[in-house]
């Protein structure tokens, strides 16, 4: 019986038999990033992000209310790019937890 005739000698569509060899390997082909690692007896530590920026500070002619319209703009693209910093910030501190729950799992492996 040929590969492509399974049922009463009726061949089968490549599409059907494309589809079964895919899943079939897609279920054997599953593995844990950590079980990985951990079958080299290694498991790469996160290193926690840092934040290297500071509050923008309100211009001194703001308390008299008497500020130059570029001084104002500049102040805003400050508070701009302060809140720019603090979300990329908020990313990597996500990341950081996604890395260090990876590290667990990794690491409980080797035990």
């Amino acid at each position: 019986m040929l590969p492509h005739q399974i049922k009463g000698g009726k061949p089968m569509g490549k599409l059907k038999i494309t589809a079964a060899l895919v899943a079939a390997f897609a279920a054997g082909a599953v593995v844990n990033v950590g079980t990985a690692n951990a079958a080299y007896g290694f498991c790469p530590q996160p290193s926690a992000p840092s934040a290297f920026f500071s509050k923008p500070s309100k211009p001194f002619c703001y308390t008299s209310r008497n500020c130059p319209e570029w001084q104002i703009t500049s102040y805003k693209s400050d508070v701009d790019r302060y809140y720019r910093n603090l979300r990329q910030y908020a990313g990597q501190v996500d990341d950081y937890y996604n890395s260090a729950t990876k590290y667990v799992e990794c690491m409980s492996y080797l035990d």
